[in-house]
């Protein structure tokens, strides 16, 4: 039987007495044996002296973790009644005598509870303030750092498979803006009072900002995730809770490798919200050494132009002719080949070194231009995309506008494609920035509108030349006609706003000639080219029709015409559901008129008389009487400027609106009301002149 120690009566008596927690044990035989506890521990437990000494005895917690402990400081959850401490314990061991005994203080970090009062009664040592978050009163990041290995490595010994959960939520910055600061104080507080309770025996950490860390052995950690995203989602205008989870299984690894792995897989989850957690995985470790690859070879590959800009075609609906391209970056690696942007865009942005790709793509595609502009070649405007980290690490209108002025192009050749998440991470940026780049003479483009929390009051208080509507809509086209009218609906929204619009991701021909029918002006996808490099594009140089740019603004004049409501009307006195009326844009050269597009309702009006939009603009040319009229009719509207009308033959009644000219074109939307009785009686007047024709031949050939 294991000889204990001795203490003296006056000894014992002036260590019980005290009023903070120590206990001390003495060490034999790989065992912790209690020897006394202060008023204070007692006090603590709120146990009884005798019953407080027989717990810590058989508290194998104890002995596993102080028992030859290289640190000096171990942390501890006790629970007492309903609500869990959580403490510190500073461990000495002293040789007395022969003896080796352990002298242990126990640090009170108080009762798991946000926003617990510091009174008098409960107070908190220094050295507990010093590892409390003061906004939350959780533990911080400093106490992880110190102590959290300590935490998992107990766990690891005691048979137990711990993880490391990191927590981010998702849209706190838009929240901070929109109701304050001190509501988002309040709501993290919140949040973390509902960590502490969904995970109640395991250690809670804010490791700063909105990012929390939860230590747990429990692996039912997924319906916990999911109440926390219900708790975030449904109480307060949070767009999502995410988390990232770790399997911490070799305790030789540190505290920092762990969150670092937990994060990884946070941020493996991106920007889809249904995905609102992730485990790492062999594909979080794979894209945790691109990561690293990224990192190492950027410089390497801006220098040596592997990445470089490729080209996609952005075809104009009426003319079916190349009016632009977007530059896409693409990294061509030597080792791993052609490296999409999702591999290393986000990474760059992530380290704030996107800027740098950025304007490397914008010096390679003003290079170009220039090339083409200075050797009188045909040339179309080329759009760039900016990312919002352009605009918090430089004043990127002056580095853009510098690469142009070096290149000696106008800056109507370069078109500036902004995503819509920019308007919410950076709004005065923005303001400042597009005022610039409008007053310098470039388009402002909003990229993937429609992609993700999209506001209309992005469109009232930014100005916008062009709206790029996201592919998303054009998922399950012919199945959904949801998205039909929605992307109707947002056409003839960016009209009447004046804003142009293209559609990006269109991939077959029924797409196509919906979006042209709707008066979406631009589209850009599969089905007319893929991203190219530029040595590709120079090659489909004979392949494609270029519009010429000096004719961009006359198109994009034409363009502005809303053919979803009667464009002869103020658009403010009339509703937004598609007409009956017959609508054409029609353009006049020379003498002759040229049908450019004709609505469905004209379409269909043709249609019932086997006729075509070129079968019925040969019979306009043709017919003399209505040939004069119609020219004349635009030559009044177009002195004018106002839309003039008369009727032909009796049966229809014409109205011409003038629109734009380009040196001998002019273009007029025209509507017809009564169409359908005109070609009526036409047809009827033609087949009374074929059988006149015929009897005339039958009378000669019987004479």
């Amino acid at each position: 039987m294991t000889e204990l120690y001795e203490f003296s009566n006056t000894e014992r008596k002036c260590f019980e007495r005290l009023n903070f927690g120590l206990a001390i044990f003495q060490i034999a035989e790989k065992r912790l044996l209690p020897l006394l506890v202060s008023d204070g521990l007692c006090q603590f437990y709120q146990l009884p002296r005798p019953r407080l000494l027989d717990h810590l005895a058989s508290s194998n917690y104890l002995a596993q973790n102080l028992i030859g402990a290289k640190q000096q400081l171990l942390s501890s959850r006790v629970k007492l009644g309903d609500t869990y401490h959580t403490v510190l314990l500073h461990a000495a061991e002293q040789d007395v005598d022969g003896y080796q005994l352990l002298y242990v203080d126990f640090l009170d970090f108080g009762e798991d509870r946000v926003n617990q009062k510091k009174t008098a009664q409960t107070p908190l040592l220094p050295l507990a303030d010093h590892f409390q978050d003061t906004l939350t009163n959780l533990f911080n990041g400093d106490y992880l750092m110190r102590f959290g290995q300590d935490y998992l490595t107990s766990k690891l010994q005691q048979g137990d498979s711990p993880l490391v959960l990191m927590f981010n939520i998702v849209g706190m910055h838009s929240y901070n803006e929109r109701f304050g600061y001190q509501a988002g104080d309040a709501f993290l507080c919140k949040f973390s009072q509902e960590l502490l309770t969904t995970f109640a025996e395991d250690l809670v950490v804010r490791y700063g900002d909105d990012h929390f860390i939860v230590l747990s052995v429990k692996h039912n950690y997924i319906d916990k995730i999911k109440l926390l995203e219900d708790f975030a989602t449904r109480n307060y205008k949070i767009a999502g809770i995410k988390a990232g989870v770790y399997y911490y299984s070799n305790s030789g690894e540190s505290i920092k490798s762990a969150i670092d792995k937990a994060r990884r897989a946070l941020q493996y989850t991106g920007s889809d919200l249904t995905q609102i957690y992730h485990v790492f995985d062999d594909d979080v470790k794979d894209c945790y050494v691109n990561h690293d690859y990224v990192l190492t070879h950027f410089q390497e590959a801006l220098d040596k132009r592997w990445i470089q800009p490729y080209y996609q075609a952005e075809l104009r609906t009426l003319t079916g002719e190349v009016a632009g391209f977007e530059a896409l970056a693409r990294w061509i690696d030597p080792e791993r080949g052609l490296l999409s942007p999702a591999s290393f865009v986000g990474i760059l942005e992530d380290t704030h070194l996107v800027t740098q790709l950025d304007l490397a793509i914008i010096n390679q595609v003003c290079e170009r231009l220039s090339y083409l502009y200075q050797n009188g070649l045909p040339v179309v405007p080329v759009s760039v995309n900016l990312s919002p980290i352009d605009f918090q690490v430089a004043d990127i209108f002056q580095e853009v506008d510098n690469i142009r002025q070096k290149h000696k192009i106008p800056a109507h050749f370069l078109n500036i494609e902004i995503l819509e998440s920019t308007l919410t991470s950076v709004p005065q940026q923005l303001h400042r920035a597009i005022t610039k780049f409008h007053a310098a003479g470039y388009q402002i483009w909003m990229d993937d509108f429609g992609s993700g929390y999209s506001s209309l009051n992005n469109l009232k208080d930014f100005n916008f030349d062009l709206l790029k509507i996201d592919m998303i809509f054009l998922r399950n086209f012919t199945k959904n006609n949801k998205s039909k009218i929605i992307l109707r609906e947002i056409v003839d929204m960016a009209k009447r706003l004046g804003i142009h619009t293209l559609c990006e991701g269109v991939e077959n021909q029924d797409q196509a000639d919906f979006l042209k029918e709707i008066g979406c002006e631009h589209l850009q996808g599969f089905l007319f080219s893929r991203p190219l490099p530029l040595m590709n594009i120079i090659q489909k140089t004979n392949e494609w029709v270029y519009e010429p740019v000096d004719m961009n603004d006359y198109y994009d004049k034409v363009g502005m015409t809303n053919l979803l409501s009667d464009p002869m009307i103020e658009p403010i006195s009339q509703g937004i559901k598609l007409l009956s009326v017959p609508l054409a844009l029609i353009e006049r050269r020379d003498g002759k008129i040229k049908y450019c597009f004709i609505n469905q309702a004209h379409h269909n009006s043709l249609e019932k008389f086997s006729l075509s939009m070129a079968d019925w603009e040969r019979f306009m040319n043709e017919d003399e009487y209505s040939r004069k009229l119609l020219l004349q009719l635009m030559t009044d509207s177009k002195a004018s400027n106002q839309r003039i009308g008369s009727h032909l033959d009796g049966q229809i009644y014409l109205e011409v609106k003038y629109l734009a000219s380009y040196q001998t074109r002019d273009m007029f939307v025209v509507s017809m009301k009564n169409f359908n009785n005109y070609l009526d009686k036409t047809r009827q007047d033609k087949t009374r002149q074929d059988k006149t024709r015929q009897d005339k031949t039958s009378k000669k050939s019987a004479s």
